[in-house]
């Protein structure tokens, strides 16, 4: 819990800064890139990650990667990282970036569960019939629930809209059992 509110700090100054300068699809990308080449290459991972490696290492590594790359904001925030001993972090401070770079732009994103899948139409509506009533665009993840029966139910951060089969059936249930 700790760690995901330290990479929240990171996450939502460097998206600030990045903000300020109107280079946030920049960095996100730069960010994103260092990450994936991070996980594609285990040797790269064992020299960033590991504790053995000193920072001026780890330093001159990250630099050869970012040459000529501006803005230098992702290159930056790493050297923080490498600094204060966070390297671990840095795959969590880019998701967290994504998500306030999504919610900056008014995309929100959401839990789909259906019973069975859902047409391209039907979602759609669904995602403008939320929109309205949000004020924001919403991207699904989609996943099948088979013991929804029918309908489906969309989860967006903490609240659950559920209008699934089996959900009016259990409200049913509760009501004749009073």
């Amino acid at each position: 819990m700790i760690i995901e509110a330290i990479a929240h700090r990171y996450a939502k100054a460097i998206y600030a800064a990045a903000a300020e300068i109107d280079k946030t699809e920049e960095t996100y990308q730069q960010l994103s890139d260092f990450v994936s080449l991070i996980d594609e290459n285990e040797d790269l991972r064992q020299a960033f990650m590991g504790k053995s490696i000193v920072a001026g290492v780890k330093k001159a590594i990250v630099n050869d990667i970012f040459s000529g790359q501006t803005p230098q904001l992702a290159q930056n925030l790493i050297f923080v990282l490498i600094d204060k001993n966070r390297e671990n972090i840095l795959p969590s401070v880019v998701s967290l970036y994504r998500l306030y770079q999504r919610q900056a732009l008014g995309w929100q994103d959401a839990e789909l569960f259906s019973a069975s899948p859902l047409t391209q139409d039907q979602t759609k509506a669904l995602a403008a019939s939320l929109k309205q009533s949000l004020g924001k665009q919403i991207q699904f993840t989609t996943h099948i629930d088979e013991s929804l029966i029918a309908g489906c139910k969309v989860i967006i951060d903490d609240v659950v809209i559920d209008g699934s089969v089996s959900h009016q059936l259990q409200t049913l249930r509760q009501q004749l059992a009073k």
